[in-house]
């Protein structure tokens, strides 16, 4: 089973509404030169969850909206350093408190979607399914923080670019681990405190409970 991409979010605690180019500088400071940047012209009035900066690395992508900073990997080798990097970022000297941590990661694995039929009731089993969408949620205290606990198992297409330019297409089943604290009263998640729920969370990501009555 193959690790295709991982999320990582930090939640602001109030939105940002300073010039997005402070912001840009203060990333481009622990990453290093873009590879691409782009801010987006959007109107101050509009929904803060929308992307205002995307800037692209070789290893990574980061986006930012006024309520959310989102780390984006493709790859696992390259994770522990950007993780640093997105971590010791000096939000606070731009007044940025992160007050929630999700962090997603999807995986890949060959399956047909006849094969998740052993995780339905057996009146279900017996119908013809062209697709299967399963999630479920067991929250947990994690590091005393109450957290969503998601597993999701959604069938479909994987596509992937080759340097030659043509496309691969893959039939298989998409394996998605979600785990954030919940939306509660937290003043401030300060570095040693997000560094230790990511840490905690990246081993969560490898456990497994539907994908397991997969196999």
């Amino acid at each position: 089973m193959d690790t295709i991409n991982i999320q990582v979010a930090f939640f602001l605690k109030e939105d940002y509404n300073k010039p997005i180019e402070k912001l840009s500088i203060l990333i481009q400071e622990a990453f290093g030169q873009p590879e691409r940047l782009n801010y987006i012209p959007i109107d101050n009035s509009a929904p803060s969850e929308l992307p205002r900066l995307e800037i692209l690395f070789k290893s990574c992508r980061i986006q930012a909206s006024k309520n959310r900073i989102d780390l984006f990997l493709n790859t696992v080798e390259s994770y522990n350093e950007n993780i640093e990097f997105f971590n010791n970022i000096d939000y606070r000297s731009l007044g940025i408190q992160i007050r929630r941590i999700g962090f997603v990661r999807t995986y890949f694995t060959e399956k047909e979607v006849i094969d998740s039929k052993k995780l339905l009731a057996e009146d279900l089993q017996e119908i013809e399914l062209k697709e299967i969408n399963l999630r479920i949620n067991v929250e947990k205290e994690v590091l005393s923080k109450q957290c969503n606990n998601i597993e999701q198992l959604e069938f479909g297409e994987r596509v992937d670019l080759k340097l030659d330019g043509k496309k691969e297409r893959q039939k298989g089943c998409f394996v998605r681990r979600d785990i954030n604290t919940l939306n509660e009263i937290i003043l401030e998640l300060v570095k040693d405190d997000r560094k230790s729920l990511i840490d905690k969370f990246y081993e969560m990501s490898e456990e497994f409970t539907l994908k397991k009555k997969l196999d």
